[in-house]
């Protein structure tokens, strides 16, 4: 039925890109990281808005055609604050200051003529389903998201680094925090900016609002 309704409803040409991301179909364990987007990688202009905005919205719409219509419903159900919470806006706008953060480090590392890409840096804890235990890690959806985001984030002089330190067996949220700062590596980062973003999914074991709180402190 899959193969079925890919043939009736064929990736469009231009939003293919956004999809394959360097996946090898005939043999996974070779697949890369896709190209940068285009930007400003590898070039001496800066890089242009709209073509950052085209890709995004490129990036957007491949998402809509893959989930058949529904792919906002979806994937925002998988993110908390929802979007009826009143917290959901500012947690928008938080998300929005890391990355223009992360996106003016690369500007003024450019400006400086340095090769090396930006780093930002995702700190993730969680269960089984957030580690890869129950499938390939090349498969959880940290890798997942990395990939994915790669290309994008790539254009923009920024290199995204997903430390995953999820744990088998519904570890809460208090026990993880034990030792998230060293297994994420937070004070590792030669520019001791320790994480951008921190994610937490743990789908079998609920936490404490205070055990959260502590967290992100």
């Amino acid at each position: 039925q899959n193969a079925e309704q890919r043939a009736k409803y064929p990736m469009p040409t231009e939003l293919a890109p956004y999809m394959d991301l360097g996946y090898d179909w005939d043999d996974p364990t070779k697949s890369e990281d896709a190209a940068p987007f285009d930007g400003f990688k590898g070039t001496s202009s800066a890089l242009d808005p709209k073509i950052l905005q085209e890709n995004f919205l490129k990036f957007e719409a491949m998402l809509e055609h893959y989930y058949e219509g529904l792919a906002r419903p979806l994937l925002e159900r998988q993110i908390a604050p929802t979007p009826d919470d009143p917290l959901y806006v500012p947690m928008l706008r938080a998300y929005s200051d890391q990355i223009s953060r992360a996106f003016l480090r690369a500007t003024k590392a450019k400006a400086k003529g340095e090769s090396e890409m930006t780093k930002m840096v995702i700190g993730v804890l969680g269960d089984s389903v957030t580690s890869g235990t129950d499938n390939c890690y090349y498969d959880a959806w940290p890798e997942a998201l990395r990939r994915q985001i790669a290309p994008l984030f790539a254009a923009m002089g920024i290199d995204v680094e997903i430390r995953n330190a999820a744990k088998n067996g519904g570890w809460n949220l208090a026990s993880q925090m034990l030792c998230a700062h060293d297994m994420l590596g937070v004070s590792d980062r030669p520019d001791d900016l320790g994480l951008d973003f921190l994610f937490v999914c743990n789908p079998f074991v609920h936490s404490a609002v205070v055990d959260a709180e502590h967290l992100i402190r």
